[in-house]
């Protein structure tokens, strides 16, 4: 865990790595990143996810989709010019992809063309399906928001026993496995982080990393100021926009959380970060003001030039979250080639440099943020 480095000192060393990657990424637009959506339906309502609780926001690019990934489809996009002889970080995080029943099939093609693949889940179904997917996989990220009352209180009742359980199945099924676990902080959970830390700890399971987030999220003012300047790529607000607020106890009181967090020492948690990695009280004030001014350090999203997202019908976004009215265009259609490099996207991507490479409404969403 990252004690040792100042909270300035952490920002200082992912603002030069941000700027780094950056300059190489605009040098020339080049695929490392590949996030795929086995599905379009969930198994959870969660309360600041726009796909259980909004039709707008990343639900647009499910609106009308087919129910699963075509294997066909697959590897046409796999098969693609654009692909075929590099290794990429292939990603199934839309929607829960372990309702897919051909889950194991895509990441075996995945895995058999030598690509990185990991799979992100809300763990429900994890302890059932691990063993189907487990010799095809390199990492898996599970969500888990707090303890039992928490974590269930925000995605639904029973989930965090089976996430646990899957965890724990993960380990045993496959002890090389990369295990990252993700804790989304919200109004419902930010008095609980240690308390959520020494529990993962006490598992004794060697988890790899133990992420603690803040919500992304995008608000009415940051749509309304969007939407005025770039009307030709409007965005809608996210499902939590303006609900989620914190008050000045709740700030004070997640500053004191992430501080001891830091301070904790574990003993089966490789890692234990933070993204953005924030913590004094005036920063997570402005984090989560509803106007969402730019941050110094987390304002540059390089996300146009180094990945792509496709969805059930095939339609090519840039990522899950970003702009889903925006469709680059269509996998069975065209060449990935033909799309990345198309006049669609660098026209997006000479829009978004001038912007200072962040639009009104980027400014609260995870593409920008550092972890440290």
């Amino acid at each position: 865990m990252p004690n040792k480095l100042s909270v300035e000192g952490i920002i200082k060393r992912s603002r030069k790595f941000v700027g780094r990657t950056l300059r190489h990424a605009l040098l020339k637009p080049a695929l490392t990143d590949l996030i795929l959506y086995a599905n379009s339906f969930c198994n959870a309502s969660c309360q600041f996810c726009d796909v259980g609780s909004s039709k707008q926001g990343i639900r647009r690019a499910i609106k009308d989709a087919p129910l699963y990934l075509d294997i066909d489809l697959l590897e046409k996009v796999l098969d693609d010019g654009l692909i075929s002889g590099n290794r990429l970080c292939v990603i199934f995080l839309m929607t829960e992809p372990l309702l897919a029943p051909k889950l194991p099939l895509m990441l075996e093609a995945c895995k058999t063309r030598g690509h990185w693949t990991k799979v992100t889940t809300n763990g429900l179904l994890l302890r059932k399906r691990i063993g189907e997917i487990a010799t095809s996989l390199d990492a898996i990220q599970v969500s888990i928001d707090g303890l039992e009352e928490a974590h269930d209180s925000i995605r639904g009742k029973g989930f965090f026993r089976a996430a646990i359980a899957g965890l724990k199945a993960a380990r045993l099924a496959a002890p090389d496995l990369e295990i990252q676990v993700n804790y989304t902080i919200t109004p419902r959970n930010h008095r609980a982080l240690c308390e959520f830390l020494k529990f993962i700890d006490g598992l004794g399971l060697n988890i790899d990393l133990l992420k603690f987030q803040l919500m992304d999220f995008v608000s009415e003012s940051m749509a309304a100021r969007h939407n005025r300047e770039y009307p030709w790529i409007a965005q809608t607000v996210s499902s939590i926009n303006d609900n989620y607020r914190f008050s000045h106890d709740d700030i004070k009181d997640l500053c004191n959380e992430i501080e001891a967090a830091r301070a904790f020492t574990a003993l089966s948690i490789k890692r234990v970060a933070f993204k953005p990695p924030i913590a004094s009280i005036e920063e997570l004030k402005r984090y989560f003001d509803s106007e969402g001014e730019p941050i110094s350090g987390a304002d540059k999203c390089y996300a146009p030039w180094t990945q792509l997202a496709i969805n059930t019908a095939g339609d090519v976004f840039w990522h899950m979250r970003c702009f889903n009215g925006y469709a680059l265009g269509n996998a069975r259609k065209s060449t990935l080639k033909e799309i990345f490099h198309g006049q669609k996207a660098e026209h997006f991507r000479e829009e978004l440099r001038r912007s200072g490479f962040a639009f009104p409404a980027c400014t609260r969403c995870c593409s920008l943020m550092p972890m440290d």
